[in-house]
């Protein structure tokens, strides 16, 4: 491809103003023009980058028997509408057409994916299926965005998985978390795999892919001596609370003075909330906090509500002594799971100004359940002797997730057996965000004013130069080395511009290809400059040993 017949609107200077690595950098380079908050155009450079990203995809998903088809981007406004509300925090996209109907840009297509099993699969004998699009998703994101990282147009792959039975879908979701993991690996991306939670509708639990990175806003942990790795929404900790095998103390109110005598990891301190229209008690440790996520989905409710002073107040009223622990046991009490060893603890409620000691489960408390609702804190003790948790955070590019049975049965995802009797689908769900991944390689593979793309998703495999094209060595050396690159199979750009050598240096920087052919005034013995810009290599070599260089170098790699 001569570099001539693109359009390629590369900078000298980048625009300080931009905030991400990624949108600065493609901007300068030529790879995205912005047009408006959130919007891009994928200019040439781009759409190949993109276009290779989607081939790895679709190369991987061919090896799951996953099958590629379109859905439409504009959906009717009633069409799942809780569905995407409920999956999705931002605002949708609304337009109307001459009839006066309301539709919205798909936000996501789960129901629209649900609607056409529903209507075309009805026997066993068509199972099991997997069916993948790739298409542009449109999300008004209302929190601080990072620019093409959090673009409201952008490309995702979603992958769907319909099965007879549970153990099929188990199969095919292990398969496809290795699939994702091959795919991230040879689009270049350092990642972790952690334990999430979903928002999409009927969900159940959820594997991440996560790219650490100093801009991401998902925090996460993982355990410092094995595998173990979650989001902080739904991260767990090994208790270090010992078991006590002590006798019973009586039960006595303490001075306010009193209460900082006993150890945090001893205290118990209750925290009140509003879920739905219900006054609830949690009870934590006085050292840890709340993990107010894994509340709302214990509850299954989109959010909760800390209770304010008059609510809890008007509760108890001005109640003795005496009384304290039976009002408090007409509310439901859920406790985290870490106070269950305790015995003899400290109780402190700051907000009634009370505090006991020697207070015991069952004697006085009576819990209505134990749950995980900590917060974890880094350097807390991973499960099973895996050494201790390390925080981190980045952006999520890839997820998976299994939907629930009760929400196939909910919409009428139903099939029938081999006996004829009707029977519920098992679903899986797989998105990977192809843009965003195009962002994050920038954001990982930049070098102040320069780039290089992994050589799996370059837009070109090598970008040749000659330095002067009214050199006629340099010209005739230039298309030697094109045609032999080209019947190798790689993938060429040619600067075939009238323009400064700097100008040709500075712009080949910027475009990022993985390998760099310079032709310059040694073109008249036949030698090329040759640039292998992973191994930060550069060497001379003449053009009969151009090829034969590369393979070496390459296979090195």
């Amino acid at each position: 491809m001569k570099q001539s017949k693109l359009l390629i609107p590369t900078r000298q200077v980048a625009d300080e103003e931009i905030d991400t690595v990624s949108e600065r950098l493609l901007s300068q380079a030529g790879y995205v023009t912005k047009l408006a908050r959130g919007i891009y155009a994928y200019l040439p450079l781009a759409e190949r980058v993109i276009q290779k990203i989607s081939r790895v995809i679709q190369s991987e998903l061919s090896t799951q028997d996953s099958i590629k088809m379109r859905m439409p981007n504009l959906l009717p406004h009633e069409y799942s509408l809780e569905e995407c509300e409920t999956q999705v925090a931002e605002k949708l996209f609304s337009v109307n057409d001459a009839a006066g109907e309301t539709y919205m840009l798909a936000p996501a297509h789960e129901r629209s994916f649900m609607d056409l099993i529903m209507k075309e699969v009805r026997s066993y004998k068509e199972l099991p299926l997997s069916l993948f699009q790739t298409q542009m998703k449109y999300r008004d994101e209302t929190h601080k965005q990072r620019g093409l990282i959090d673009s409201r147009e952008f490309l995702m792959t979603d992958v769907y998985s319909f099965h007879a039975d549970q153990e099929s879908l188990d199969q095919f979701y292990r398969q496809m978390e290795e699939s994702i993991d091959r795919i991230l690996t040879t689009c270049g991306l350092t990642f972790k795999v952690v334990n999430g939670a979903s928002k999409r509708v009927g969900a159940k639990a959820m594997r991440e892919f996560i790219v650490p990175t100093a801009i991401g806003q998902k925090e996460f942990c993982y355990a410092s001596e094995g595998e173990y790795a979650a989001t902080l929404a739904v991260a767990v900790s090994e208790s270090d609370t010992k078991k006590s095998h002590a006798t019973y103390q009586p039960l006595e109110e303490i001075a306010e003075f009193d209460i900082h005598t006993t150890p945090l990891n001893q205290t118990i301190k209750p925290l009140f909330y509003r879920v739905k229209e219900d006054l609830v008690v949690l009870l934590l440790r006085a050292d840890h906090q709340v993990n107010e996520e894994k509340v709302k989905r214990f509850f299954q409710v989109p959010s909760i509500t800390p209770a304010d002073q008059e609510t809890i107040t008007s509760f108890f009223g001005d109640i003795q002594t005496d009384d304290f622990f039976t009002t408090l046991n007409q509310l439901p009490i859920y406790a985290d799971q870490g106070l269950s060893e305790l015995v003899n603890a400290q109780f402190n409620s700051h907000m009634l100004a009370r505090a006991y000691r020697n207070v015991n489960f069952n004697r006085d408390l009576q819990i209505t359940q134990f749950l995980d609702i900590q917060l974890v804190k880094e350097g807390d003790l991973a499960l099973n002797g895996q050494g201790t948790l390390i925080f981190d955070r980045g952006i999520s590019v890839a997820q998976m997730t299994k939907l629930a049975p009760d929400y196939a049965r909910q919409v009428g995802a139903i099939f029938l057996d081999d006996q004829e009797q009707l029977q519920t689908l098992n679903m899986g769900y797989y998105g990977i965000g192809v843009t965003r991944i195009f962002a994050l390689i920038v954001e990982l593979y930049a070098m102040e004013d320069k780039m290089c793309w992994p050589q799996a998703i370059a837009p070109f495999d090598v970008h040749i130069l000659p330095l002067d094209i009214t050199d006629p060595f340099q010209v005739e050396l230039a298309t030697q080395v094109a045609l032999e690159l080209d019947q190798a199979g790689y993938d060429l750009l040619i600067d075939d511009r009238e323009t400064s050598a700097a100008d040709k240096e500075h712009d080949a920087a910027l475009i990022g290809c993985p390998i760099q052919c310079t032709i310059g005034k040694k073109a008249v013995e036949g030698i090329v400059e040759l640039e292998i810009k992973a191994k930060q290599a550069v060497l001379e070599v003449r053009k009969e040993e151009l090829l034969t260089t590369l393979s070496i170098l390459l296979q090195s790699e």
